[in-house]
C-alpha cells in the first residue's frame, strides 16, 4: 500500500485552549503513521496564542508540502470549523483528528484499507480507548456498532460514531448538507441526517484512537444546557422521518433521565452500561 494510490487529508480544528505538549502528542500521532497522510489540515481559531502558531510554524517547516494551517479570521464553531475544513481539504478522503487525542501509528492504514475493500461506504469510525492525564492511564474503551444496519438502529438513541476516529468520503458529506453549526451536537446530527438519506456508515471493531477524556467528563455531561443540545438532535431526527414520534419520545424521556439525575449514578451508568472498564 503506498500513498501514490491512497491520497487523504486529516483535518484538525484547534482553538486557544489547545496546550502545547498534547498538541504536539496529537500531531506527532498523525505523522508517525505506517500510512502518511498527503495533508494535515489545520483550522486554527482566529484567537489562537502566539505560543500555538509557533507550533504551526514549526510543523509546516517540518513538513513542507503536507502541513497546511489555517487561521480563520472570523470566530467559527466547532461545527463551522470543520465545515470549513471539509470544503478547503485537497483530497477526496478526508480523516478527522482532535488536537488532544493520540492515533494509533496504524489507524489510517487500516481504515483506508477498509474503505479500498468496501467503496460503499461512506463514513468509516473507530473503537476508542480513554484515558485520564497520561496516555498509559487508560480507564475504559467506547465500543459502537459496527455495520450500516447496526448504526441506523443505534443512532436513534445514541451517537453512532466516535468523531475523532472517522475517516470518510469528502463528496458524501458535502452532498449530505456537511457539518452544521447545532451546538455540542454537530457530528451526532450528521450522522442521523446522513442515515436517514440512504448513506452507509460502519465502525472498525477496533481502538484506533486514544482518547483524552478524563472522569470527570461524565460529571460536566449534565444538567437543562446538554438536554437542550440533544433534544436538538431528536427534533431534527423527526423532521427527517428518521425517528418515529414513538422513538422521538422515549428519546428525549432518556436523555432527560440521564441529564438530571445524580452525579455518583450518571457515573455508574456510563461505567458500567456506556462504557466498557479497564482496570
Amino acid at each position: 500500500m503506498s500513498n501514490e494510490d491512497l491520497k487523504f487529508s486529516v483535518l484538525m480544528p484547534i482553538y486557544i485552549h489547545e496546550k502545547d505538549d498534547e498538541f504536539r502528542m496529537a500531531l506527532d500521532s498523525v505523522f508517525n503513521q505506517t500510512l502518511m497522510p498527503n495533508e494535515v489540515l489545520i483550522i486554527a481559531d482566529k484567537d489562537i496564542p502566539q505560543n500555538t502558531r509557533d507550533i504551526l510554524d514549526e510543523y509546516k517547516a517540518k513538513y513542507p508540502g503536507i502541513f497546511n494551517p489555517i487561521i480563520l479570521k472570523e470566530d467559527a464553531s466547532l461545527g463551522q470549523a470543520r465545515a470549513i475544513g471539509v470544503e478547503m481539504a485537497k483530497y477526496d478522503i478526508v480523516a478527522n483528528m482532535d488536537a488532544d487525542d493520540i492515533a494509533a501509528n496504524d489507524r489510517f492504514e487500516k481504515q483506508m484499507e477498509f474503505m479500498q475493500k468496501n467503496p460503499d461506504i461512506d463514513v468509516l469510525g473507530s473503537w476508542i480507548t480513554e484515558f485520564e492525564e497520561t496516555p498509559d492511564n487508560i480507564y475504559a474503551i467506547r465500543q459502537l456498532p459496527t455495520t450500516t444496519e447496526e448504526i441506523y438502529k443505534f443512532c436513534k438513541f445514541r451517537c453512532p460514531m466516535n468523531n475523532m476516529t472517522i475517516i470518510y468520503k469528502k463528496k458524501s458529506l458535502l452532498d449530505a448538507g456537511n457539518y452544521s453549526v447545532l451546538q455540542g451536537m454537530e457530528d451526532f446530527e450528521l450522522w442521523g441526517r446522513m442515515l436517514s438519506k440512504g448513506y452507509k456508515l460502519a465502525n472498525l471493531p477496533e481502538c484506533l484512537v486514544n482518547v483524552r477524556a478524563g472522569r470527570n467528563l461524565i460529571n460536566r455531561r449534565k444538567g437543562f444546557k446538554v438536554l437542550n443540545y440533544e433534544l436538538a438532535v431528536f427534533k431534527k431526527f423527526y423532521q427527517y422521518g428518521y425517528v418515529s414520534k414513538l422513538e422521538y419520545c422515549k428519546a428525549i424521556t432518556l436523555k432527560f433521565l440521564l441529564r438530571m439525575i445524580p452525579n455518583w449514578l450518571r457515573g455508574f451508568i456510563y461505567n458500567n452500561f456506556l462504557r466498557k472498564k479497564v482496570g
